[in-house]
């Protein structure tokens, strides 16, 4: 548990280390969760996937397979490096239930306060993004704005939101000393959250919210939209921010050139796409292709939303697969057997169904303008989120 808290807490911060070489792309989570895995095999223990999300899995592989015939050979090693990467984190899925059994939304929490943590720190010892740091690592230039080690305040912005809405969870089932300790970290969470100035970030939350209350007591969401609304017109540096949006600042501008990219590359294969992060080299190819500040590539090289790139490189099949995979775990609120000990019933305590459920929505409606649903970080919270209990463990709501 405590290496993959480390490995999360470090971040992106490999890409100013090493910038250019093999280290600057493997972020320290992944060889963590691929050695945690790996013991986890070892030991026989057989991850329990999701059959809608082993469907998206192979799709994604065989349109990466099939990807050779329509981008060649540009970038294809790269592409399977990126597909194993999904694989291992698919693999996570199925493993964390028994890796960390009641102790996941724990670890959200510990997370979400770590990062904001970090990121007040980062205020104070580098407020901006350079040019310099921009070419040195790839990402764009941010002044005044919380990223944590992230390099990107709307990621930031996400993993807060995340952890937030889990950790809600652990307020609404805490007691005594536990419920004032998990509500002085949602509070340092919402802070963070707020000094990262992300629109997609403010807007996930949002939504999250209105999932989580609505499961808890729908009477309560009349609160969470004036207080919502309250935020957006009273703090100067989030409504000027919206208001951006709304006149289509360089920002938003950009962002639909890239959505027109994602549907161009979509055009050209449809059906079984161009491949799992081939995305690049389609767009090339198109002449579509706009090369960034920076001696890497960003992670995935797609596009400025999840469902897009998820469309454009592994096709409407597994795009239908990889939705169907959230719908089902978003529905799942009957007992079910439980992933840890198959012949132990299990269900879903009225605030972790409402986490579960907040958590997809927001990160559904992130992934939108964010490629956040590939995101590695993301996956890895999607996963804590989806994490099932024991009933006999954890005290549930009537």
């Amino acid at each position: 548990m405590n290496l993959l808290i480390f490995s999360f807490l470090v971040g992106q911060l490999n890409r100013y280390f090493w910038p250019g070489s093999i280290w600057g792309r493997v972020n320290l989570l992944d060889l963590a969760l691929f050695i945690i895995i790996a013991v986890a095999l070892f030991r026989r223990q057989r991850p329990q996937l999701n059959p809608w999300l082993i469907g998206w899995l192979l799709v994604a592989i065989v349109s990466t397979i099939w990807g050779f015939t329509v981008v060649g050979w540009q970038g294809q090693p790269e592409a399977y490096f990126y597909l194993l990467r999904l694989v291992i984190y698919g693999v996570w899925f199925g493993l964390v239930g028994i890796v960390l059994k009641q102790r996941a939304y724990l670890m959200a929490c510990v997370i979400g306060t770590g990062i904001a943590i970090l990121g007040f720190i980062q205020l104070q010892l580098l407020p901006s993004i350079s040019l310099r740091l921009t070419e040195l690592t790839g990402f764009d230039p941010h002044s005044g704005r919380l990223f944590s080690t992230f390099f990107d305040p709307n990621y930031a912005a996400i993993v807060l939101v995340l952890t937030l809405l889990m950790t809600l969870a652990l307020i609404w089932q805490g007691a005594g000393k536990a419920r004032y300790y998990y509500l002085s970290a949602a509070a340092i969470q919402l802070v963070a959250l707020l000094l990262t100035n992300s629109r997609s970030g403010l807007l996930a939350l949002a939504v999250g919210l209105v999932i989580f209350v609505t499961a808890i007591n729908w009477r309560y969401v009349l609160v969470v939209v004036l207080l919502a609304t309250g935020v957006a017109l009273f703090v100067p540096a989030i409504s000027t921010r919206l208001t951006g949006a709304l006149a289509l600042d360089q920002t938003s501008r950009a962002r639909f050139d890239s959505w027109q990219t994602a549907t161009m590359v979509i055009d050209r294969q449809p059906i079984l796409g161009v491949g799992y992060n081939n995305y690049q080299a389609a767009t090339t190819i198109l002449g579509r292709y706009q090369p960034r500040l920076g001696k890497i590539a960003l992670a995935a090289n797609a596009s400025d939303s999840s469902l897009l790139t998820i469309w454009a490189t592994t096709g409407l099949f597994g795009l239908v697969l990889a939705l169907g995979w959230l719908l089902a775990e978003a529905s799942q609120a009957q007992p079910t057997t439980n992933r840890v000990q198959s012949s132990t019933k299990a269900k879903f305590s009225r605030s972790q169904l409402a986490a579960r459920r907040s958590v997809i929505a927001a990160l559904l409606v992130n992934s939108w303008f964010l490629n956040s649903l590939l995101w590695p970080f993301g996956l890895f919270l999607l996963a804590l989120a989806l994490t099932p209990f024991k009933v006999d463990t954890v005290t549930t709501e009537q």
